[in-house]
């Protein structure tokens, strides 16, 4: 063999060995103590040749690289604390490290394009709403059923100062169907905006949703369930309203690591947060869930109920106080389905979804001409 030819490739053979020493002196994935946050699993050897054998095979190379813990975490304390460029697309950083997820999971527009405005159902798909809310309120009716469809807002639309506008002015694609639906489906939509703003201001500094979570705290949870209650109170009789006041608990917060956004960026202990629980003053009817979080049982006058919950993941912290005044709540998917309102012989079902969900009041629902039990 040349000189030529061996030191051609001796940077090759260098470059190997730097890459796989590691590898060989500390394994895989040590030693190295982190955060405990959620990794992917490594991804498998290819099995077959393929148009992607090279990238499945670059992915199962890079899994397998050693120290990659670390070299993780350099990368991420890099982009996510240096650069203030967040490694999950649907993240959105905003001030006094208040995490944000896009208001529009679907392609291109995951740039807050509802937040400002930007995002619309065309007048065809309102159509399609009006009709399609209108045709089950009218079953459920019949079936003497009581129905309810919960608007939960984006965290953006309660603290929208944080990404540098308070949304004063701002129409977003709720604000624009509402007006363009009968008066009879309307009537019908729980907008969880203005309680949940209102109760922003009265709690002030306790905050309603968690800074680097997605989702609502447990006292932005607890005003949520009073606003359901107050509009079934004015459709049927709701038991033992006075366990929805607030003045029966103690509000708690404590330090807490990074919610569900703080992990999708590898980094919860960086974007520190507050937890806040509610302690009952006095006893409260205890309420039971099943291990899937599906069926919430609580012994108490259950002539309202049982209710069932068509929803997403806000659903359960709903379900377990509603279950003190229904004796049994379900919770049972993200569709409204006649076929489980029957089964479940529930009198009153609420489809529940985020707005960033919105599309979800397109449907379908299904088997609504089996929603009346027999």
């Amino acid at each position: 063999m040349s000189v030529g030819a061996i030191s051609s490739r001796f940077p090759v053979a260098v470059f190997l060995t730097l890459i796989l020493l590691p590898t060989i002196l500390f394994g895989v994935d040590g030693p190295w103590i982190g955060e405990d946050v959620p990794f992917q699993p490594r991804a498998a050897f290819p099995q077959r040749f393929s148009q992607r054998l090279f990238k499945e095979f670059g992915r199962w190379f890079g899994d397998r690289i050693g120290l990659r813990y670390p070299l993780i975490y350099a990368a991420v304390g890099y982009d996510v604390l240096l650069l203030r460029w967040p490694i999950d697309r649907y993240v959105v950083f905003g001030r006094e490290g208040w995490l944000f997820l896009a208001d529009a999971i679907d392609g291109d527009k995951n740039t807050m394009a509802d937040f400002r405005g930007r995002l619309r159902f065309p007048p065809n798909e309102i159509t399609r709403i009006n009709a399609g809310l209108e045709a089950v309120r009218k079953r459920l009716e019949a079936c003497g059923i009581t129905f309810l469809v919960v608007l939960v807002p984006n965290k953006q639309s309660i603290y929208g100062s944080y990404l540098g506008s308070d949304e004063a002015g701002v129409s977003t694609r709720i604000d624009d169907l509402l007006p363009h639906l009968d008066e009879s489906v309307r009537s019908i939509i729980v907008d969880l905006r203005g309680p949940l703003r209102t109760a922003s201001d009265t709690y002030a500094p306790r905050l309603l949703y968690s800074k680097t979570d997605t989702h609502w705290n447990a006292l932005g949870a607890f005003q949520a369930y009073q606003a359901i209650l107050t509009e079934l109170a004015r459709r049927i009789r709701v038991p033992s309203l006075d366990l929805a006041d607030l003045d029966r608990f103690d509000v708690m917060q404590r330090r807490s690591t990074g919610g569900d956004m703080g992990r999708s960026l590898l980094a919860p202990s960086r974007f520190p947060d507050t937890e806040i629980s509610l302690i009952p003053k006095a006893s409260i009817p205890q309420v039971e869930a099943d291990p899937q979080h599906t069926v919430f049982r609580a012994t108490v006058d259950a002539s309202a109920g049982p209710l069932v919950i068509f929803g997403d993941s806000f659903a359960a912290s709903l379900a377990e106080p509603l279950a003190r005044h229904f004796g049994k709540v379900y919770s049972r998917g993200q569709s409204v389905d006649g076929a489980i309102i029957a089964e479940t012989g529930s009198k009153v079902v609420l489809l529940e979804l985020v707005a960033r969900q919105a599309g979800r009041l397109l449907g379908p629902f299904p088997n609504m001409e089996h929603a009346c039990r027999q």
